[in-house]
């Protein structure tokens, strides 16, 4: 055993310590008088010293509040007073580390981002998650945050309010999980207590036995307490893009009933809410998450890492070439669709590669890259309007890669993979999801039918945006 803690009246209090000093060494629990402290009211003070007189326990009976308290498994317990500078101390404690960490940051921002989501963020989730009403003490931490750490992390200086509130959000919902500590504090807390409301109970009864229907409840309470907290996040993340389109001069949609006689269309998005709703898709956010490590190539330069966040948020990255190779004055949107740039390709032979080598590593035979289709029968070949045969129905067709196995025994498995970029302005009026069905029916078109009747195997269109989100 290594720390015991007793809540109760202070003759109650002596009895159980006589009880711990007699009967702990033989299970193995020796209890230090010279690292016990009882804290106890002024007005007991005396009582207190007369009840303990002779054990050798440290009293704390000062008179002045912001003394009469000491740390307790990370949190803290005392007068009002004691508590809150005791908190001010962590803060300021934790405020020096991430003045530190920011300055790593501003030479490995994606070392100092995984350091920061995976082990600094919890060390003030517990503090507010034991010390109940201290939101407003972590204001120097979150000033930290917004004038050191963010810019660091973003290469953008002096984010706005939405853009603060936007970081807050957890990565899988557009944001980058660095939540505002002012804010959360009550959260943590309640949800604390809600947990742990069962076990706390058991202890006030002095109940030492666990039923396996107890636990179960307990273990339901803790599902539907961390499903609130999603559904909190959701609340939070349906706010914040109303504030969007409010800000954008987007209106709510008319009511249809009220204006049947005249059809409306409907605005297209902002263009970064399309970029939230994008990074939100499966895999699009996973190079934020992931830890970097250079044996599997994920650990990317300061440059890539601040590129990757200019992309996801629409920033305009830093030294970009003023014009494209193709004579146009050069713009992200640009860079993203222009095909002579090489960017296209580049992306889409890179991510063919990969999910090759995965296939590879599954275990998966007789895998081939950009492999040749067989010949289509004339009756099956669909022409232009030019009257020739359309290439993906031509001689020289070829899918991406196959490989054997993947959704059959010894059953061949063609894929094709597209990569679009929903921010397009000929996409403008289409919804994301719409959009990445469009394009994987129009693979499907080209392509399944061929593969199903001439090549007896299956057909598999992958599609992603140029954010990394599968369709």
């Amino acid at each position: 055993a290594d720390d015991g803690t007793g809540v109760g009246r202070l003759q109650a209090l002596r009895k159980w310590w006589d009880v711990i000093r007699s009967d702990g060494p033989a299970f193995g629990y020796f209890a230090n008088p010279a690292k016990t402290i009882l804290v106890v009211k002024p007005e007991h003070s005396r009582k207190a010293e007369g009840i303990f007189a002779g054990t050798g326990v440290k009293i704390l009976n000062h008179a002045d509040p912001n003394s009469n308290g000491t740390r307790h498994l990370g949190g803290a317990l005392g007068s009002e007073e004691f508590v809150r500078d005791y908190v001010r101390a962590k803060v300021a404690k934790l405020s020096e580390e991430l003045a530190k960490l920011s300055e790593i940051a501003k030479y490995e921002p994606q070392s100092a981002y995984s350091v920061f989501t995976h082990t600094f963020l919890s060390k003030w989730i517990y503090l507010q998650r034991v010390i109940p009403g201290c939101g407003q003490l972590f204001k120097p931490l979150e000033e930290k945050i917004r004038q050191n750490f963010l810019p660091a992390v973003t290469g953008k200086n002096n984010c706005t309010d939405l853009e603060r509130e936007i970081f807050s959000l957890p990565a899988r919902d557009g944001g980058l999980g660095i939540p505002n500590p002012t804010t959360t504090a009550g959260t943590h807390h309640d949800q604390s207590k809600k947990i742990t409301a069962a076990l706390t109970g058991k202890i006030l009864r002095q109940d030492p036995t666990l039923t396996d229907s107890e636990q179960a409840i307990w273990q339901a309470e803790k599902r539907r307490v961390l499903k609130e907290k999603t559904e909190h996040q959701e609340r939070q993340r349906k706010e914040i893009e109303d504030t969007i389109r409010r800000e954008a001069g987007i209106e709510e949609e008319p009511d249809r009933k009220s204006c049947r006689w005249k059809r409306h269309k409907k605005p297209p998005d902002p263009p970064l809410l399309k970029r939230l709703e994008m990074a939100q898709q499966k895999g699009a956010s996973n190079w934020l998450t992931t830890l970097p490590l250079k044996e599997f190539g994920f650990a990317v330069s300061k440059q890539e890492w601040l590129d990757g966040m200019c992309l996801r948020y629409g920033w305009s990255p830093p030294h970009l070439p003023p014009t494209c190779v193709c004579g146009t004055q050069s713009s992200v949107q640009h860079l993203l669709d222009c095909p002579r740039g090489g960017y296209q390709i580049c992306r889409h032979n890179a991510l063919c590669k990969s999910l090759a080598g995965l296939c590879q590593k599954a275990g998966y035979k007789d895998i081939k890259i950009e492999p040749h289709l067989a010949p289509l029968p004339p009756h099956m070949q669909r022409k232009t309007k030019e009257g020739r045969v359309r290439s993906t129905d031509g001689e020289e067709a070829r899918l991406d890669f196959c490989a054997v196995g993947v959704w059959g025994e010894m059953q061949r498995a063609f894929f094709d993979v597209r990569v679009t970029n929903p921010l397009a302005p000929s996409n403008s009026q289409k919804t994301l999801e719409q959009h990445l069905k469009n394009k994987e029916a129009s693979k499907k078109n080209d392509y399944n039918k061929r593969i199903l009747e001439v090549e007896r195997a299956s057909f598999t269109p992958l599609v992603f945006s140029v954010a990394g989100g599968c369709g």
